[in-house]
């Protein structure tokens, strides 16, 4: 008979439980409204650059399951099209995430509360766990990055339809370059992200 077992804090019991459930619910509306979740490990990645003659900074986000983007430095709009070549956009919009927890979870108050929750604390932890760098494109501009870990459920949505929810006045305007739209709505790990490069 095996008598060994672990012992597991209260707190992360709880945090495991929640996030269990979480995903159950979200994985059975996802499912009623066809677009696909799945639980996986991503580095976010944050990218920032001032463009000539623009008020206000380019800002633009994507997820990777390596520890390396390989980049194209050329020009902006090259770089955009290579990091997007090989990892899934994440828009940077509330009205997204706010979209993507009315399809998980279906449309109500306490979703929408719920979706600020979640948003706020992604942020913090962004802001305590990010991990800071930057690289100069050939035409001279300086693309400053940040990045973590993240472990959780994802939405993965219809570039088509979806597209019109990412848009911002600071992000990415054509999405041409974009072939894979994914969200983060629930997430159960957040860590620094130690070796990370972009090349």
């Amino acid at each position: 008979m095996f008598h060994s077992f672990y012992f597991i804090p209260n707190k992360v019991m709880k945090f495991i439980v929640s996030l269990l459930f979480t995903f159950n619910v979200a994985l059975c509306h996802a499912q009623k409204s066809s677009q696909p979740l799945r639980a996986s490990d991503y580095t976010y990645v944050e990218f920032t650059t001032n463009l000539d003659g623009k008020q206000y900074p380019l800002v633009f986000a994507a997820a990777t399951e390596q520890d390396t983007i390989t980049v194209n430095l050329t020009n902006i709009q090259l770089f955009i099209n290579s990091v997007y070549a090989s990892c899934p956009y994440i828009p940077i919009t509330n009205n997204a995430y706010e979209k993507c927890y009315g399809l998980a979870f279906g449309h109500s108050e306490d979703t929408f509360s719920d979706c600020q929750a979640f948003i706020n604390e992604f942020n913090m932890a962004f802001k305590q766990l990010e991990q800071k760098g930057y690289i100069t494109l050939f035409t001279g501009e300086k693309i400053h990055y940040a990045c973590f870990r993240i472990r959780g459920a994802f939405l993965e949505t219809d570039k088509e339809t979806f597209w019109k929810e990412t848009l911002s006045s600071i992000g990415i305007s054509d999405s041409s370059s974009i072939h894979k739209i994914i969200v983060p709505i629930a997430i159960s790990n957040y860590k620094k992200r130690r070796v990370f490069f972009i090349q």
